[in-house]
């Protein structure tokens, strides 16, 4: 068994195991999902896209790692890895634990799974990984109208002012609309808020998912103008991870 960063040589054997593992991506094609991450990689991302799994002289797993400096409320940087695209043929899965403990071994980053599935979920609490929620909120608009606010305001990134929100933020955005996701500002109290939201399915109706907040109970504060922002959209259902309605 050997688990090696993806590099440019393997992106044709990652995209061809994505597409065994998830045909059907929410918000791009596997070929221009790689195209966006390795742009975003040349640009700000400090590590490996991913990594591969190999045994028996052929690609069998793959599990992407985005590695990103993030800035403390103690004004010091740390590396922050998401996992994410974890999969594996089913021939070769129990080589999953394995794997993992590989990618793992850096004890320099903060590990993160925001998207485990539940085989998965039963298998971090082995590697040290801790609940950073106790669950999904999901609203539509009529549910969340008590937390209307006439203080608050809602663009779309184009719409907003250069000094808004920083550049990195502004990059941030850019990116994720390129893949599809649904991108705005949240204007509270003198404070700009970047939101980024992907399409998810539930019971064959989209809603939309909050994938980045700086700060969720700002967000929560103003949930009634987030749902009204996003029906005007299409999506008229929100959901995001949360330790209760605050």
């Amino acid at each position: 068994m050997q688990v090696r960063p993806i590099e440019g040589a393997d992106v044709n054997s990652a995209i061809a195991i994505m597409q065994r593992g998830f045909p059907d991506p929410p918000n791009a094609t596997w070929p221009e999902f790689f195209e966006h991450v390795k742009a975003k990689q040349a640009r700000e991302l400090v590590g490996p896209i991913g990594y591969l799994l190999r045994k028996d002289d052929r690609d069998v797993g793959i599990i992407l790692t985005f590695r990103s400096q993030r800035t403390q409320a103690n004004g010091t940087s740390v590396d922050v890895v998401n996992l994410s695209g974890w999969y594996i043929d089913e021939a070769y899965r129990w080589y999953a634990p394995m794997m993992l403990k590989k990618i793992l071994k850096d004890k320099t980053a903060i590990f993160t799974d925001l998207t485990a599935s539940e085989e998965v979920l039963k298998m971090l609490p082995a590697f040290k990984f801790k609940p950073w929620t106790e669950g999904v909120l999901m609203s539509s608009l009529p549910q969340s109208l008590s937390r209307y606010r006439r203080d608050v305001s809602i663009v779309r990134p184009e719409q907003s002012s250069t000094t808004t929100i920083s550049d990195a933020d502004m990059t941030l955005l850019r990116d994720h609309a390129a893949l599809g996701c649904r991108t705005c500002i949240l204007s509270v109290d003198g404070t700009h808020h970047p939101l980024v939201f992907a399409t998810r399915w539930r019971r064959k109706i989209p809603h939309a998912y909050l994938i980045y907040a700086p700060d969720r109970q700002v967000v929560l504060s103003a949930l009634g103008n987030v749902s009204a922002h996003l029906a005007k959209r299409g999506q008229f259902l929100i959901a995001m991870d949360c330790n209760g309605l605050q």
